[in-house]
């Protein structure tokens, strides 16, 4: 579906890559990292508004230099800045967007309108929700292969935010469309992910299956005795205990006094992007 080979960006003060990771078709990836991380530079180059200084981007088994128009015919793009006539009411907005895609279905799109409430009013006129809204109802209008969403769910409450990871986990059910999903929400990756990318400073630290993160990641807890001598990928020291991010087998721990618990995604990003830290307020 989606293969970035190698791909680097630089900037006076920014580098990104190389960059090398693949999305297969039927899955959702998410792609995380702090700010300045790099993922808005990735999803650019994906779209081709950024042009890679090395390296190369195949989607659908084919290349801008060739194929750009039939490649984003076959994209939903959903990022954070309003792309849209912002004078134009939204079904004005749609009948300009059914010219440009062949593949338009104006009864999912009539129906998600109806489902979250957009008022027909100017894009102006509209929340920054609602206009996010109307973003995400236009990509998923078109029968698109390949969603491509930054930041998607940001400014929507909750309930809002679960609707719409219902809408994608539907989305992907044929199995032949995926996902390229970033977001600072961990929690919705959690619940809707198959892969997670990590970027940190414009690098790749990790680009695994979900399951995998679950059964490899661990957050330990012990003395400061014990825990400075475990291979930890980072650690907190607090007032009553030292806790770190652990990546391993289990099984290599036995014996060892310590507490076992699940890390969350939120988890990992933030020991591996922080390392050891001095908490004396904990």
């Amino acid at each position: 579906m989606l293969k970035i080979n190698q791909v680097e960006k630089t900037y006076p003060k920014f580098h990104l890559g190389p960059v090398s990771l693949t999305l297969p078709e039927g899955y959702i990836m998410g792609l995380v990292g702090e700010n300045g991380a790099g993922k808005s530079t990735l999803i650019y180059t994906i779209m081709n508004l950024l042009h890679p200084e090395s390296g190369d981007v195949s989607i659908f088994g084919m290349d801008y230099k060739t194929s750009e128009v039939p490649i984003k015919e076959q994209i939903g793009f959903v990022y954070e800045e309003n792309s849209f006539y912002e004078n134009l009411k939204p079904a004005a907005m749609a009948r300009l967007l059914k010219l440009s895609y062949k593949n338009w279905d104006e009864q999912t799109y009539l129906r998600l309108m109806n489902q979250f409430s957009i008022p027909e009013k100017p894009l102006k006129k509209l929340s920054k929700g609602q206009r996010g809204m109307f973003h995400f109802i236009a990509a998923l209008s078109h029968q698109a292969r390949l969603l491509i969403l930054d930041e998607p769910t940001v400014g929507l409450d909750p309930i809002v935010r679960r609707e719409i990871l219902d809408e994608l986990r539907r989305y992907v059910e044929p199995g032949n469309r995926s996902i390229l999903f970033s977001t600072h929400i961990t929690s919705d990756l959690e619940q809707i992910a198959d892969l997670i990318t990590f970027i940190h400073k414009g690098k790749v630290l990790f680009s695994k299956d979900v399951e995998d993160l679950r059964e490899s990641y661990h957050i330990l807890k012990g003395s400061p005795e014990t825990m400075n001598h475990l291979p930890l990928l980072g650690k907190q020291m607090k007032k009553t205990h030292t806790q770190g991010l652990y990546e391993g087998e289990l099984g290599v721990l036995e014996g060892v006094e310590v507490e076992v618990e699940p890390a969350t995604l939120e988890d990992i990003m933030f020991f591996m992007k922080r390392g050891d830290i001095n908490d004396p307020f904990s």
